[in-house]
């Protein structure tokens, strides 16, 4: 494990920058993760203005995230709708589809 690769294990286990979630690739199981949530005010690269957006560490899941897996936060469940992963390899940031709703 590389200083990057240390430094990002560490952000992503402190409880007061992450929360728990749940990662699925459908049809696989679910994996339990740690992410960072944002929902940037302005477009920058290919973000979208308030679109949600989770930061998942690429350590933490089995395979490369992709359209259509789910994160589930706080008991609402999100669709994956676009990946990136980030220049030195090391996360993945996920944008979020709007929880359905009845």
């Amino acid at each position: 494990m590389g200083v990057y690769d240390a430094a990002m294990a560490d952000i992503f286990r402190d409880e007061d920058m992450t929360v728990a979630a749940s990662y699925r690739l459908p049809p696989y199981t679910a994996q339990s993760v740690r992410v960072i949530i944002s929902q940037p005010t302005d477009a920058f690269g290919a973000s979208v203005a308030g679109t949600m957006q989770a930061d998942i560490l690429a350590a933490d899941v089995t395979d490369a995230p992709e359209r259509g897996a789910e994160l589930t936060i706080a008991g609402t469940t999100y669709k994956v709708e676009q990946v990136e992963r980030d220049v030195l390899g090391l996360s993945w940031r996920l944008a979020l589809s709007k929880p359905a709703t009845d």
